[in-house]
């Protein structure tokens, strides 16, 4: 148990009940729901909002009729930069969930490629799956600069309708020899959350 070092007892607790049950977020009553417990928003440190978000995004996936592992939730420090794995039929995504306020740069990026690049690298090696590799954001303009670099020589695509700079730049990678598509989605949890806790664990 070595690797919770770094979360207090409730901090653990919470991450503990997070992967044993489904979540509820109540926006009116800020409250979070875990199989019946409820927590008030004050109370939850924020070093636990990115495993509520990863939790929160993985309940997407599952109603859009995925099989979710939650890797994040399971490894923490030993994710390998990968939160969750959703399988279904030929398809498995890779997702990282990022729940941040700020803006999400080049250093970012190249961050969130090299976490994951040694499983994915092991992963694409089997054939028989679609791999998709999907960096899941709260909020794309508050995450993104839509203004492009002057400094950076970028490939965009001819027809592509993308105005973010450091987005367009994660999709351009070339990825273990195109095994592995890369993908970037917004999944919006609560305006409260992002305003109040904006860091999250990588």
């Amino acid at each position: 148990m070595q690797m919770f070092h770094y979360l207090d007892k409730f901090s653990y607790t919470l991450v503990e009940m997070l992967k044993l049950a489904p979540l509820t977020l109540n926006q009116d009553k800020k409250l979070l729901t875990i199989d019946g417990y409820q927590i008030p928003y004050g109370r939850i440190p924020k070093n636990c909002w990115g495993y509520i978000y990863e939790k929160y995004v993985g309940q997407i996936y599952e109603k859009e009729g995925y099989e979710v592992i939650y890797y994040g939730l399971n490894q923490l420090l030993l994710d390998e930069g990968i939160d969750l794995i959703a399988k279904k039929e030929n398809n498995i995504k890779y997702i990282q969930c990022k729940l941040k306020k700020g803006r999400l740069g080049k250093s970012h990026m190249d961050k969130v490629l090299y976490q994951a690049s040694n499983k994915l690298l092991r992963d694409s090696k089997d054939l028989s799956h679609n791999l998709e590799f999907i960096l899941v954001v709260n909020n794309i303009d508050q995450n993104f600069t839509k203004n492009r670099s002057k400094k950076k020589r970028l490939t965009f695509t001819p027809n592509d309708q993308f105005i973010y700079t450091w987005l367009q730049y994660f999709l351009d990678h070339n990825y273990t020899q195109s095994k592995v598509t890369l993908k970037v989605r917004e999944i919006n949890m609560l305006e409260y959350i992002i305003t109040t806790s904006p860091s999250s664990p990588d």
